[in-house]
């Protein structure tokens, strides 16, 4: 509904007035959703991306890095930084998604293409190119970018922008009939929001981010997931940065806030009950999670009510230099006696 336009708001009289009931979804580059705000075609989840050599510009708050190659490029586009993943215990920060000796389940994000391999990531924006030199905004957040672990930048796309702007307001979203993937995806976009909605019966995720950075979820309701179970999200960010996740309620989502690979967010004063779950019926499920992946970094948690949060290895190590205080967690829901009652739970 939003493919490569700009600048669009999406706006009823309220989600208690205006209700959109889908039947079907449209694809959103692979992910199918009810809303789809995506800036253009590129599949993130495949080979067909561009990659060039990062070679220079690695610390923290650099706003002006040296690449290969900006063939390809254009102002205003969306780049990934990402390095490859460390193969031994540094001793400090240690991003490894290796099955059995930093994951559970395996890789981070995407097993193939660029991003394999590449755990550690951050989404900025082009602001200017001149010759082999790019500045970018924001500036590199983690401490631990070097030469030693093959930086890249990576986009899809060639000589494309993002959607900006593009907005969801004030209605009611039923995807019980259509069973989208996403309810909304925001891919290949920036300054994008959803604001005072209500979604239903999400299926992966009730909103999804790929490729994004600067979106901002706020003060909606979420209700529940079809699955009950693994793969059954309130909000997903996967390649995303800088979002703002604020003053929402997720009611009866296996996970209200599940975290892919994500820098510079903040998720904050999110209220979550009920994660129901049938694997079994009296789990009780995290409400945030500080990381499911390797690479996440610099988020920030603040002000959530909820049963627990957790830092886990399903994908790798994560949750590097983060920011947690001022919630509220209970370790405890009715019925609820078995696997995750413990407020508080940093794995390896």
């Amino acid at each position: 509904i939003f493919n490569g336009v700009s600048n669009v708001t999406l706006r009823g009289m309220g989600p208690d007035q205006t209700f959109l009931a889908f039947s079907g979804s449209q694809s959103c580059d692979g992910h199918n959703a009810d809303i789809c705000v995506m800036g253009y075609s590129g599949c993130e989840d495949c080979s067909a991306v561009h990659t060039t050599t990062w070679t220079g510009g690695y610390a923290q708050g650099k706003t002006s890095i040296t690449v290969g190659s900006t063939s390809g490029m254009v102002v205003g586009q969306l780049l990934i930084l990402s390095q490859a993943n460390d193969k031994t215990d540094t001793g400090g920060i240690w991003v490894n998604d290796t099955l059995g000796a930093a994951s559970i389940e395996g890789v981070c994000g995407p097993d193939n293409g660029p991003q394999s391999g590449h755990c550690l990531s951050q989404v900025v924006t082009v602001t200017g190119i001149s010759g082999n030199t790019l500045t970018i905004s924001p500036g590199v957040y983690e401490t631990n970018f070097r030469a030693g672990n093959s930086p890249q930048v990576w986009w899809t796309g060639t000589g494309n922008k993002p959607s900006t702007g593009c907005g969801i307001e004030a209605v009611s979203i039923d995807n019980t009939n259509a069973g989208s993937y996403s309810i909304i995806s925001f891919h290949n976009t920036t300054n994008g929001w959803v604001k005072n909605i209500r979604t239903i019966h999400g299926t992966r995720d009730h909103i999804g981010m790929w490729i994004a950075n600067h979106i901002e979820v706020r003060d909606s309701y979420f209700y529940a997931t079809a699955a009950a179970s693994s793969q059954s999200y309130g909000t997903e960010p996967e390649f995303a940065s800088d979002d703002l996740v604020i003053n929402n309620i997720f009611h009866y989502i296996y996970s209200p806030t599940m975290m892919g690979n994500d820098a510079g967010s903040v998720y904050a004063y999110n209220f979550a009950i009920n994660m129901y779950t049938t694997n079994p019926p009296t789990f009780m499920q995290t409400s945030l999670f500080g990381s499911h992946d390797a690479g996440t970094n610099m988020l920030l948690y603040e002000g959530n009510d909820g049963t627990q949060a957790l830092w886990d290895t399903f994908h790798g190590a994560g949750g590097n230099q983060s920011t947690f205080f001022r919630s509220y967690l209970s370790g405890w829901e009715p019925n609820k006696t078995g696997g995750g009652t413990i407020p508080i739970a940093i794995w390896a």
